[in-house]
This record gives C-alpha cells, structure tokens and sequence, in this order.
C-alpha cells in the first residue's frame, strides 16, 4: 500500500496520501503550491484518488488561462 501511496504523491507533487483504517483514500496537501484548490480531496480506492487530483489539477490549471 506504501508504494502506491508513493507512487500517487510522485505523480502529484505537494499532496500527502494515506489510506484510512477504513479502507478510504485520502490526499491532504503538504505544500502550498500543490495544484488544486481543495485541502484534501478522497476516493473510494487509489484510481478514484488519482481521478480526484486529475481534476483537482485540471480546474487549477483552467482556472490560471482563465
């Protein structure tokens, strides 16, 4: 489980990710200039996590061209 963890926080830098004893994915943001507006953001299992970021990063990035 680590090892996706950091596999996830490669691929988006400035997020921590953990999963909770309940199974539920999590990525709280550890440095200002991660891309993305909300604090922390969820998912169900790691690829609904990644699709939480995906988006996160998408409406950060729309919104700087906006």
């Amino acid at each position: 489980m680590r090892e996706v963890c950091q596999q996830i926080e490669r691929a988006y830098p400035g997020w921590h990710v953990w999963r909770s004893d309940e199974g539920w994915w999590y990525a709280t943001r550890a440095r200002p200039r991660a891309r993305g507006a909300s604090a922390t953001v969820d998912g169900a299992g790691p690829d609904e996590l990644t699709d939480a970021l995906a988006a996160e990063e998408t409406e950060w990035l729309a919104g700087l061209a906006g």
